[in-house]
């Protein structure tokens, strides 16, 4: 590959946009740090993340066409979307107007629907970072690199406590194992910091959210923005 340019990077490692070498294609490709590379839990986690995605054929979900390691780095290379996140349209602009966020939540729902129905996969990390979506409204889920399959016995499942705080369902939180609900209930916190800005549940630290997802009820939506009674 020709990297052409960084598209994000994180604690674990970049994603850059680069031409494929044989084909007239631009991919994306997530390479991670050595350190993370070398640590045996996230090679597995990265392997589990490629072997899930291979499978999944829906216009909704990120493509994978690739993997491999370079130089004591492992890399993955996928669909390239040329667009945003919801994470990244949010902090730009603020709750988000309904003909965008409709249709956003439902084909990402129509994704997470087709991978629990066809091959028993949770993401487990649904939130607006990882949903992708194209200047013209098509919609990726992406980032599947803490998906539990229902029915492999060598996943992650009771006592584990994974995912995302702020967008964490309450069994995720007790570390049980979850299905296709704990997906439901992230997507519905993505619904509702869409179109208010803010999400249901918030604190100082990871714990004071992830127990107030036990304990207390989120603020009507309505309250905080001009939205219909049915939505």
């Amino acid at each position: 590959y020709r990297v052409i340019r960084l598209i994000g990077s994180g604690g674990m490692g970049e994603v850059y946009l680069v031409q494929h070498p044989r084909l007239p294609r631009r991919d994306a490709v997530k390479l991670l740090n050595a350190a993370v590379s070398g640590d045996e839990k996230f090679r597995a986690r990265f392997d589990q993340e490629a072997s899930l995605l291979a499978g999944l054929r829906h216009p909704n979900v990120i493509t994978i066409y690739d993997r491999g390691e370079y130089d004591g780095r492992l890399w993955l290379a996928m669909e390239y979307i040329d667009g945003s996140d919801a994470a990244q349209m949010l902090a730009q602009h603020g709750p988000l107007p309904l003909d965008l966020v409709i249709p956003v939540i439902e084909k990402a729902g129509a994704a997470l629907d087709y991978a629990y129905a066809q091959y028993q996969i949770t993401h487990r990390d649904v939130k607006p970072a990882n949903l992708l979506v194209t200047d013209d409204g098509h919609v990726r889920v992406a980032d599947f690199g803490l998906a539990f399959r229902q029915d492999d016995p060598t996943m992650t499942a009771d006592g584990a406590i994974l995912g995302t705080p702020r967008y964490m369902s309450p069994e995720q939180v007790r570390g049980k194992q979850v299905d296709h609900r704990t997906d439901l209930y992230s997507l519905g916190v993505t619904l509702y910091e869409a179109v208010t800005g803010r999400t249901p549940f918030d604190g100082d630290t990871h714990f004071e959210i992830m127990r107030k997802h036990l304990t207390d009820v989120a603020r009507p939506a309505r309250e905080l923005a001009h939205i219909p009674a049915a939505l």
